[in-house]
């Protein structure tokens, strides 16, 4: 076999264990993938060193790694990894074509719609067309005690961590984010998703509000950047919860959220 056969034959796979190197988005890591370049905390383009700059693949190539090359190297290639019939698969609709789109303009694509199993499970706002069957989930009476324009609280309720839909503060702590309940509900969890640049050591507190009662339930002191996850899981589920707020009281940067999940614990 020639030194071209085994390049030729060589299977390179995608993957994505980098906590550190946030934000984290499939898009992103193609990016990267390209152009060497990345994507920073603040959406920036981190360009790369001179010597890095002819290290890119082709998008065909990085598109090829990320799928049908991550499940040969999870050795599932015959049940994921391209949409072939009888393998399993998600659909995904984006904002523009990844085969055609000029490559420093590969961040700026999208996500409008994700279907698992048959079911769309995600529908971006203004995207409900390509959305069959969606029905938005209902959304909670969020305020905050201050909001900078364009990034109001009600986009921690959007279902999306990416691009520019997160909340923000557009002052300094301390800064509160509030969630009313349009009746008394259930929590098993709660947990925000940090957008936070530049990072630094933080406080939070979280309060709820059960039966007209406030309680602090949590606090999080901790170093924090975009894309953490603070979380706060009750001993057992907690009933009748009318209102939760989280209160940054320490902040090197502007409290801001890319998202708020509530889990009631019903399936």
């Amino acid at each position: 076999m020639t030194s071209s056969q085994r390049t030729r034959d060589l299977v390179i796979a995608w993957h994505g264990d980098d906590p550190w190197a946030t934000p984290v988005s499939p898009i992103y890591e193609l990016f990267s993938l390209v152009t060497r370049g990345r994507v920073a905390d603040d959406r920036s383009i981190c360009e790369p060193p001179d010597w890095m700059t002819d290290g890119g693949v082709s998008v065909e190539q990085g598109l090829a790694m990320m799928t049908t090359g991550s499940a040969y190297a999870i050795r599932q290639e015959d049940v994921v990894g391209s949409p072939t019939p009888g393998k399993y698969a998600d659909l995904l609709v984006l904002s523009d074509n990844l085969l055609t789109v000029p490559s420093d303009q590969i961040p700026n694509v999208e996500l409008l719609m994700t279907m698992i199993g048959g079911t769309t499970e995600f529908c971006a706002r203004g995207a409900e067309q390509w959305c069959p069957g969606f029905e938005a989930p209902e959304v909670p009476d969020v305020s905050a005690s201050l909001s900078r324009a364009d990034h109001g609280p009600e986009l921690a309720f959007d279902g999306s961590v990416n691009g520019e839909t997160f909340c923000s503060s557009g002052a300094d702590a301390p800064q509160w984010i509030q969630v009313q309940f349009p009746e008394s509900t259930t929590i098993a969890e709660v947990r925000f998703i940090v957008f936070q640049n530049p990072p630094s050591d933080t406080v939070h507190e979280l309060e709820v509000r059960v039966d007209g009662d406030w309680s602090l339930v949590e606090t999080f002191q901790e170093f924090t950047t975009a894309g953490d996850v603070l979380t706060w899981t009750p001993a057992t589920p907690l009933d009748n919860v009318q209102v939760f707020k989280m209160t940054t009281l320490e902040s090197l940067s502007w409290p801001e959220w890319c998202e708020i999940e509530i889990d009631t614990g019903s399936e």
